[in-house]
């Protein structure tokens, strides 16, 4: 970095003590830049590097071919299978790739250092406003299949649940507003493949959750064993 201190104020002026002492100094002497990476959320990645596939778009992955569910796609493709060997999971581009098939490459391309998997992504919006959604809907949707939550309906399953969830939560210390589980915020109350958790829920009170149903498929597999751990753990 070869930036230096001005040596006159912005109309001109003349500077004054410490400024003037700094004047046509290098500002950062012995350092030198590198490009590492790119990080915010989704609309700036999409707009900074203009992505012609991102969550505004039916293909939502600039480095995959995930799609969201809808009538001109392929259901195989569904960004929200999360089990091993999704069929999205096959398709992931290397840069290369990526710069051969982008119908606009990111201006960024042109920065030494540039790769598109450096774009990185915002864990708040993709995970505690993304992903994990649709990770605890699924969760509870699958031990309430299961009968591993304890009620005589749905909607007590779920009432019961989220009591466990604030007394853990506080007795661990952990902070943030937790919504009351029902079957209508969380994708449970109708037949869905991928339940989703809905907008009450925010990026502060998800973070807990997180901790909160790890902890719960923990006690879920410890008492049931011979159901096996991959098929229950959080």
């Amino acid at each position: 970095m070869k930036g230096k201190f001005p040596h006159i104020g912005p109309f001109g002026e003349s500077l004054n003590k410490t400024r003037s002492e700094k004047a046509n100094t290098e500002i950062c002497p012995g350092y030198r830049f590198a490009y590492f990476g790119f990080k915010s959320d989704a609309k700036a990645r999409r707009e900074c590097h203009r992505f012609d596939r991102s969550y505004s778009h039916c293909k939502v992955c600039e480095t995959c071919f995930a799609e969201k569910p809808n009538k001109h796609g392929d259901p195989l493709l569904t960004f929200k299978n999360f089990f091993p060997g999704s069929a999205h999971s096959m398709t992931e581009l290397t840069h290369n790739e990526y710069i051969s098939c982008a119908d606009e490459l990111s201006p960024w391309n042109s920065m030494p250092g540039f790769h598109v998997k450096g774009v990185f992504r915002d864990p708040m919006h993709n995970i505690y406003l993304g992903t994990s959604k649709e990770l605890v809907a699924s969760a509870l949707g699958y031990w309430n299949h299961k009968q591993y939550l304890v009620g005589p309906n749905l909607a007590e399953r779920l009432r019961i649940v989220s009591a466990k969830q604030k007394q853990f939560c506080t007795d661990a210390g952990l902070k943030g507003p937790w919504k009351t589980f029902t079957p209508s915020n969380t994708g449970l109350g109708t037949p869905s493949e991928y339940p989703e958790l809905g907008s009450c829920f925010k990026a502060a009170g998800m973070k807990s959750t997180i901790f909160f149903c790890a902890h719960l498929a923990r006690e879920i597999s410890e008492a049931n064993p011979e159901e096996g751990v991959a098929q229950i753990t959080f």
